[in-house]
């Protein structure tokens, strides 16, 4: 006969009990919480639950996104999964309840009923549900380079190609949640691309319009991409932040004429929160908890911000690397404190930032590096025609800057860095012959020299 345990003691160890948090506790803090914890209290009240407990879960296929819940039968004296929520649509963490008082085949009956938006066949999603959990690359070349792991996180695999489906997503869910985005309402945004793609590829997901605003000097196939997804893309001169004509300064205005949802990536921390919750997270774990540094470009400062905060809590030994393209200030920034070195410039889009954004407001790395198109572009030349990995100038200054940490550091570093988006955006540039001559961009060099 089974033993039949009396206390939550006897199912959970002490590592997982540290993450039980009392529902009681978590009700008074009901107007505090953030949209995910929110569904599981009213997954744990509904059930008659004493716990909720959390657990990042992403052995499960990215298919299936739907949080999971251990069920304590107190009769049987056994603990159960099944499906007895779905996360907040946001791509946020798992949540896993614990329930008492049912038998299994009693929840399963009642678990359906109870929540609320649940999709007809709980196994199949909309693209706002597969944005993030991709997949860790590893960059043979490099690692056998430095002697060290260099892995990609492949963020070129999310829906909208790039890396800001997760600061897009996390965004919308946000002005969801505070009632700043109605039903069939607008979002406007300026860009460099790639966050206007993703806001208007999860916005049509869920029923918004999108105008996105970008600077003309853009790549032509992502302006060109743009007009084909969005409802409208207005083009403007590139001009600095602190002038009326920004791209940003437009979008600004526009949102407050019109009475549009203003996403302001650059200044919306739900932005990093997004890295924080997500791609902090899936690097932990994919990397069972061994990765050495994190190396990041800036362009609203989202990804290195949440992706360093969250690292940084599971281990303070863990580096955070900022890669810097020339004629950006955050290198001047971490090293001096102050924006004031630009010098040079760089053909990289959607980084390269001259200003500390709200996202990058109480950060500090470990180290910064200042990273030359060349060897960016070498870097990428070199995976495109030995590894089958087509990726973009951003990509390359990433991967360099990891390089560069790893000759500092010396080998045996589990490195990750993030691989922005496809190179398909870019051909008309980075893969015109006659555009790198003309620039002074040697696509023929050996992979060795980024090591110079």
């Amino acid at each position: 006969m089974q033993r039949q345990p009396k206390q939550i003691n006897d199912v959970f160890g002490k590592d997982d009990l540290k993450r039980l948090v009392p529902v009681a506790g978590f009700r008074k803090k009901k107007k505090e919480l953030s949209p995910e914890d929110y569904l599981a209290l009213e997954t744990a009240e509904d059930h008659k639950a004493d716990y909720v407990y959390f657990r990042h879960n992403t052995d499960r296929p990215s298919s299936i996104r739907f949080a999971q819940a251990y069920v304590y039968d107190r009769t049987q004296g056994t603990l159960g999964p099944l499906f007895a929520g779905k996360d907040s649509g946001d791509g946020l963490k798992k949540i896993e309840v614990v329930v008492k008082l049912f038998k299994l085949q009693e929840v399963r009956a009642r678990c359906f009923k109870i929540l609320r938006g649940m999709p007809t066949n709980p196994y199949y999603h909309g693209i706002e549900q597969h944005v993030g959990h991709t997949p860790l690359i590893r960059l043979r070349r490099l690692s056998e380079l430095t002697g060290c792991e260099i892995l990609g996180k492949a963020e070129f695999m999310n829906p909208g190609g790039s890396v800001k489906d997760r600061a897009a997503l996390s965004i919308i869910a946000a002005a969801e949640t505070s009632g700043q985005l109605k039903p069939g309402g607008t979002i406007i945004e300026g860009s460099a691309g790639n966050t206007g793609i993703g806001l208007t590829l999860i916005g049509h997901s869920k029923g918004y319009r999108s105008v996105i605003v970008i600077p003309e000097t853009q790549s032509q196939e992502k302006i060109s991409l743009l007009r084909t997804l969005s409802d409208e893309v207005i083009t403007v001169p590139e001009k600095p932040y602190n002038h009326s004509g920004n791209y940003n300064r437009v979008a600004q205005r526009l949102s407050e004429e019109k009475g549009w949802f203003w996403a302001n990536q650059f200044d919306n921390q739900a932005n990093r929160l997004a890295h924080y919750r997500t791609t902090g997270p899936e690097i932990w774990e994919q990397t069972r908890g061994e990765v050495s540094a994190f190396v990041s470009s800036v362009g609203s400062g989202g990804t290195l911000a949440g992706t360093t905060l969250f690292l940084k809590e599971r281990s303070s030994k863990i580096a955070a690397v900022c890669a810097d393209p020339y004629g950006a200030a955050m290198w001047s920034w971490f090293t001096n404190g102050n924006t004031e070195t630009k010098g040079g410039d760089s053909f990289a889009e959607g980084i390269g930032q001259t200003r500390v954004t709200k996202n990058l407001e109480g950060i500090s790395v470990d180290r910064a590096y200042r990273i030359p198109d060349q060897a960016a572009l070498t870097v990428i030349y070199q995976l495109m025609r030995e590894e089958g990995l087509f990726l973009g100038l951003s990509s390359g200054i990433n991967l360099a800057g990891a390089v560069r940490f790893a000759k500092e550091s010396g080998p045996g570093q589990t490195i990750v860095t993030v691989l922005c988006d496809s190179g398909i955006k870019y051909q008309s540039k980075l893969f015109n012959l006659s555009w790198l001559k003309e620039h002074n961009l040697d696509p023929h060099r050996p992979i060795e020299s980024i090591l110079d």
